[in-house]
């Protein structure tokens, strides 16, 4: 409950009829003990304010005019409390929701939430370093912004520096494209709410990303302004459509006016009437809201000429549409500097970006170029290389708007080019769009994006050619950026071209270009950029957009001497289909050449493009990371390639005789052993690299006998696991966990670090309809026991329903653990025992559920006693009746926990991404949010019709109808006239 302050004279007055007396804010202020709530209703008789907070009470809380000529209505009030729902009443008649709630509930109903948050200062990027990523949260990660933010890492690795998400608004319904908003200050609550939201922007921040986000004011759905106040113009049959509509209220424009019908937009009769002041002031303000509350990094502005035009421009222009864009940018140089507002008008209007205040100019720093998209799309896809014109691509390149390079987003896909009847472009040239055609070319386009003068932008999933058309019932399929790793790699190196990562394509983020050859017999086009030009600055582009390898052709160049290749679009790395040609460095000697003071001869790939620049390249430094997949044929790794600097060549290692080129392969391991794994890469200038450990071991076969688990573990260790002198934080936390699904048992073998008064819980998942995300308290027993869970929060896809928890006794010599087994379902544990001379050797206990063997692997003559660290090898067999019966698939969870009740971050058993094996560590106080397919494995009898409904969520493929465009769903209406 929170303690309110008052001054003497509010207190008195709080529940009088009386204006608040806090003025100049919309929506819900919480300020002084209390809420000062706000409405537009120049028609109202009468509103009173009705929530959880007063039993929805009509008469209660009304709220009083401001003054005789405002047309708002407020008042003060002391019992909302945060997380309580409201309405407004009108008229004694019915409910209203607030349109500038934060948050909506149930029925539309207003959410009050917590405005404060503690935000990290952040650094936006320049606009001429700026690489967008265009993301669906819908569809991205989970379907919520807290997925979103837990692949702040994958995208930083992949090099982007802004997300832009499509509409992160209240929308009809709980699944769209996000162009159909009912309210544009309200977050998605399906998406996760106003809250969820800030922590995302927050953990991109922190991973150096910036947030744009997708507005539409070109229309607004009608559940929550429609209406609003009661007053309406009635029926009126539009003369576009022929059709006979309602007229939504004082929110909307009429029928009336020069030009007429600009109620009209493609998706309905709605239109914001941005003659009014008070509409102009509720989107004006949802620009502040969004860059200044939100702390968001840029705007994208949908459709902006269905807000300066009627009729996609056919009905003529809207005068004050044009005045309300000019204000909404201006506004957001004076909230937000450094901030980007990008327009989408798509109608190759200069007036757009144009900045010099004219009537008919909008004054957007950037807009959304069709040009490029629709001639480049279009050049990709010819099915001849005859048809292609190498003019069409030159003028692709260059094309800029009002003198400005950065004036322009460019891009390959987008939601809207990958849907409309349109697909992914990598499957538009050659379907399913995992061919060497579709590889290559979908990838030369993206190419092309990158190294032109513009913001270049990529659709999620295009980085692994995600297949089909943009839909916002297909999520994106994770497992392809392992498939299609390579691509993916190319991207990256792309990116990292763009952004001048590693100091010697500082030109790719200037604003001059030239393209000095164009060759269209030979497909070929080369193109100079540059900032301020000289070695690391200078950046030649060589592309070739035909079948044929193009050998021996002489091109101009800046300067002479040496030039390097910084990435080479058809090196084998990048697939192995490739053909690996092109020259890694290139001498250009002086002699003027296609208007260049120097010239040299090099190699065009088929349908690659080739990055040249005089800088040295960084030498490659090999790195790598793994994450396990076991099953009862073997151990499946999938690998994932860390390396820094600029490579052209991988081979991995491994260790049972197998090689791969493969960036991110995925590996099975059919046989038990300890294998060692190396990845060698090798750069342009032939520099090289190995990383190698002796990470993977494979548990093969029942390694428990199921009845005793005997014998002398601590000699059987190095059969088992690896070497006792290794750094156990050198382990990734999965692969210190093995272990098998049989027809009766869970078998498990685990490899980490306590220490004494921790101890080790592990967590079973068999049954993915049952279970709970927060692991509950009250687990009570003998203090030194880790039972306190209270708080531990998982991922929704991993709902354990019981622990094995061992805990490490505490005292001055410790030598044994006691062992619990929870069902935390119905709050209930079970002591199964004690594992006892830990200190000598080994415990173990044996019962009708259980086998489990603790063992201490330390170094010799450095035991528990001595060090109070205990090296644990820990075995268990877990009968599948102790698990609640038979099961298919197991998912299991391993975590250090203290006796506190927190969760230890710095042993191996941590999380994948925390400081494993760190002095001190992190501490994750009773909370651990686990990312599926990285921090736990899961177990499974091979039955893949079975199995793979568990591990993915299938996405069914519909072909949408022209009406769907929008990503428009049918919304169950929550009730603006019903009872909340």
């Amino acid at each position: 409950m929170r303690t309110f302050v008052f001054p003497a004279v509010i207190a008195a007055t709080a529940c009088a009829i009386a204006p608040s007396p806090y003025t100049g804010h919309y929506g819900p202020l919480a300020t002084n003990g209390g809420v000062s709530f706000r409405a537009w209703a120049p028609h109202a008789s009468a509103i009173t304010l009705r929530g959880t907070f007063n039993g929805w009470n009509a008469t209660s809380d009304p709220l009083a005019p401001d003054d005789a000529s405002s047309n708002y209505w407020s008042g003060f009030f002391t019992a909302p409390q945060q997380g309580d729902e409201y309405k407004f009443y009108v008229n004694n008649a019915f409910y209203r929701p607030d349109p500038w709630a934060r948050q909506l509930g149930v029925n539309d109903n207003g959410v009050l939430v917590n405005a404060s948050f503690p935000w990290t200062p952040c650094t936006r990027p320049d606009e001429s370093q700026a690489v967008v990523y265009e993301l669906h949260v819908g569809t991205f990660n989970g379907g919520t912004f807290g997925g979103v933010a837990a692949r702040a890492a994958y995208l930083r690795q992949l090099g982007v520096n802004a997300v832009e998400l499509m509409p992160p608004a209240e929308f009809n319904g709980s699944q769209s494209w996000g162009y159909n908003p009912v309210a544009t200050y309200a977050l998605e609550a399906a998406y996760g709410g106003y809250a969820a939201f800030k922590s995302m922007v927050e953990t991109l921040h922190q991973h150096g990303i910036a947030v744009y986000v997708d507005l539409v004011h070109n229309h607004i759905e009608g559940t929550v302004l429609w209406q609003w106040d009661g007053w309406s113009m009635g029926g009126h049959t539009c003369a576009i459509d022929a059709g006979t509509y309602q007229h939504g209220g004082i929110f909307y424009y009429g029928w009336t006016g020069s030009p007429p019908e600009r109620w009209h937009t493609p998706w309905g009769h709605n239109r914001p009437d941005y003659s009014r002041p008070e509409v102009t002031n509720y989107l004006a303000g949802n620009i502040a809201f969004w860059l200044r509350e939100m702390n968001c990094d840029g705007i994208r502005v949908d459709s902006t000429i269905n807000m300066r035009t009627v009729n996609n421009g056919a009905g003529g222009d809207i005068t004050e549409g044009y005045t309300l864009l000019r204000l909404c940018n201006a506004l957001a140089d004076a909230v937000a500097p450094g901030s980007i507002m990008i327009a989408e008008d798509l109608s190759n209007y200069s007036g757009v970006t144009d900045k010099s205040g004219g009537a008919f100019t909008l004054g957007f720093d950037s807009q959304w170029n069709d040009y490029f998209v629709d001639n480049v799309r279009a050049q990709m896809k010819f099915a001849q290389d005859n048809q292609r014109s190498m003019a069409v691509l030159q003028n692709a390149v260059q094309s800029t708007e009002n003198g400005r390079a950065f004036a322009t987003v460019k891009y390959s896909d987008s939601h809207d080019d990958a849907a409309n009847g349109q697909q992914r472009l990598n499957v538009e040239i050659d379907p399913p769009g995992t061919s060497y055609h579709a590889k290559k070319r979908s990838t030369l386009a993206a190419a092309l994006a990158l190294t032109a003068p513009g913001i270049p932008m990529i659709l999620q999933g295009q980085e692994f050619l995600e297949d089909g058309y943009f839909s916002d019932s297909d999520p994106l399929d994770w497992t392809k950026v392992n498939a299609h790793g390579g691509i993916w790699r190319l991207y990256h190196d792309m990116i990292h071209a763009r952004r001048n990562a590693y100091g010697i394509t500082s030109g790719l983020t200037g604003a001059y270009v030239n393209t000095y050859l164009v060759d269209d017999a030979n497909k070929l086009m080369a193109y100079h950029r540059r900032s301020t030009g000289g070695a690391g600055d200078d950046v030649i582009v060589i592309v070739n957009n035909s079948a044929a390898a193009r050998h021996d052709v002489a091109i101009g160049m800046p300067s002479s001497g040496a030039w390097n290749a910084v990435c080479n679009s058809d090196w084998r790395c990048y697939d192995p289909g490739f053909g690996g040609m092109g020259r890694q460095t290139v001498a250009a000697a002086a002699g003027p050449l296609h208007g260049m003071p120097a010239q040299a001869v090099v190699d065009a790939p088929p349908y690659s493009f080739v990055i040249y620049s005089q800088g040295a390249p960084p030498a490659p430094v090999a790195a790598f990371t793994a994450s396990p997949t076991n099953g009862a044929q073997g151990l499946l790794v999938r690998f994932h390639d860390d390396t820094a600097g600029i490579a052209t060549n991988w081979l991995w290692d491994f260790g049972d005789g197998q090689t791969s080129m493969v960036v991110n392969p995925t590996h099975s391991y059919s046989h038990g052993g300890v294998y060692t794994v190396s990845m060698s890469v090798s750069g342009p200038g032939g520099a090289s690299a190995v990383a190698q450990t002796g990470m993977v071991t494979v548990v093969e076969g029942n390694w428990l006998d199921g009845q005793n688990i005997t014998g002398d573990f601590a000699g059987a260790e190095n059969a088992v696991y690896q070497d006792t002198a290794t750094d156990w934080g050198s382990w990734n936390s999965l692969l210190s966990m093995r272990g098998t699904l049989t027809g009766d048992r869970v078998l498990l073998g685990i490899a980490g670090s306590i220490e004494k008064n921790n101890g080790v819980a592990v967590f079973f998942d068999t049954d993915m309809a049952r279970g709970t995300n927060v692991i509950p308290a009250g687990l009570s027993g003998v203090a030194t026991r880790a039972t306190n869970m209270a708080g531990l929060v998982f991922d929704t896809q991993f709902t354990p329903e019981r622990v094995l928890t061992i805990g490490v006794r505490n005292d001055a010599a410790p030598a044994l653990a006691w062992v619990d087994w929870s069902d935390l379902g119905d709050n209930s544990y079970e002591y199964w025992g004690t594992l006892e001379n830990l200190d000598t050797g080994y415990g173990s206990i044996s019962n009708g559920q259980a086998q489990i063997a603790l063992f201490d692997q330390a170094a010799a003559g450095a035991g528990l006693a001595a060090t109070g660290t205990f090296a644990t090898g820990l075995e268990c067999a877990i009968s599948l009746a102790a698990l609640g019966g038979s099961s298919d698939m197991c998912w299991v969870q391993a975590l250090i926990i203290n006796n506190d009740g927190t969760y230890s971050a710095n042993q191996s058993l941590g999380p994948a991404h925390g400081s494993a094996g760190g002095a001190g560590g992190l501490t994750k106080n009773k909370r651990y949010d686990l990312a599926p397919g990285e921090q736990f494995m899961v177990l499974g009898i091979p039955e893949p019709l079975l199995i793979l409904p568990v591990l993915f969520i299938i996405g069914g493929r519909v072909s949408p109808s022209a009406a769907a465009r929008r990503g428009q769903r049918p919304r169950i209406p929550r009730g603006a006239s019903r009872l909340p």
